[in-house]
This record gives structure tokens, sequence and C-alpha cells, in this order.
């Protein structure tokens, strides 16, 4: 079977414009949460875990916190819960004042 994502161009992440990073995301963060949705959390994790460094060169927005989102509670069904435990601690001294932030720790 073939997804509707294998038609999307790979663009390499170390090369990307740090004025847009969101192009560089796009087919890696649709397919963690496809893996997500199937229930491959550690999929998920390792697909997520190679473009997270490009989340912190978004502006802050929806993208960004679903990716981060994302991957904590992929980490946390993964069983990783040290990945997902430091996630939130990194996240939550980013945006201290946010109200989910403040609930995971």
């Amino acid at each position: 079977m073939v997804l509707p994502l294998d038609g999307l161009p790979l663009v390499e992440t170390s090369s990307v414009s740090r004025s847009y990073p969101e192009e560089a995301l796009v087919l890696p963060l649709c397919k963690a949460l496809l893996a997500f949705t199937k229930g491959d959390h550690t999929g998920c994790v390792e697909l997520l875990g190679r473009v997270r460094h490009l989340a912190h060169q978004c502006e802050p927005g929806a993208q960004c916190d679903i990716l981060h989102m994302t991957l904590t509670e992929a980490a946390l069904r993964a069983r990783k819960a040290n990945l997902a435990r430091a996630l939130v601690t990194e996240h939550a001294a980013k945006k201290p004042a946010s109200p989910l932030n403040r609930r995971l720790l």
C-alpha cells in the first residue's frame, strides 16, 4: 500500500534554512503522527527525535507544541519515562507560564 506521504520529497535537515525549518518538519512530523496512530510509539519517538532540534527554530506556536506533546506522549507509551521527564522539564523551562507544563511537572 502506498501512502500519500510517500510522494513527498525528503528534506535534508542539516542544510535547512534557519528561516523556514517547517519545510524539514512536515514529512517527519506526518510520518511520526501516522506511526503514533498505528501504535508504533518507538518509531514515532525515533522520527521526531531526528527533527526535534528544528522545533527550537520555529516560531512559538501550534506546530512546535504538537511536535513536543506528541514526542512526550510517544515516549511515555514507548516506556521511555526518563526521556518523557526530560522533555517535559525542557519544555517547562522554555514556557514556565504554560498551564499544561505546570500540570505535567
